[in-house]
């Protein structure tokens, strides 16, 4: 059987605007891990099973994992905090995420 798994981060995630998030994906023959492609139109486009994506702005976005012709995607909330920090205090004080293209 041939597929591919993203198994992090969890589909409709919220990230903080400037940090890294890491994102990982396993295909189904493991041998074809390295090939798996990364795709966004936000955050751009990297190749392997363990890749780190970057957004600047707010807004939401839907990061795909492909592989030989296999895909599955997750959606990605992005929201920008005073401070740039993370806890709920920080994100109930966020921009909101606003446009898109998920």
């Amino acid at each position: 059987m041939n597929g591919i798994d993203i198994l992090q981060p969890r589909d409709g995630i919220l990230v903080i605007a400037g940090r890294d998030v890491a994102f990982e994906a396993h295909a189904n023959p493991p041998e074809r891990d390295n090939d798996i492609r990364w795709s966004s139109k936000r955050a751009g486009a990297k190749r392997g099973p363990v890749v780190s994506l970057r957004w600047q702005q707010t807004g939401v976005d839907r990061v795909v994992a492909s592989v030989g012709g296999h895909e599955c995607g997750v959606t990605v909330y992005i929201v920008k905090t005073p401070t740039g920090g993370s806890t709920l205090s920080d994100v109930l004080q966020s921009e909101p995420p606003i446009g898109g293209s998920a």
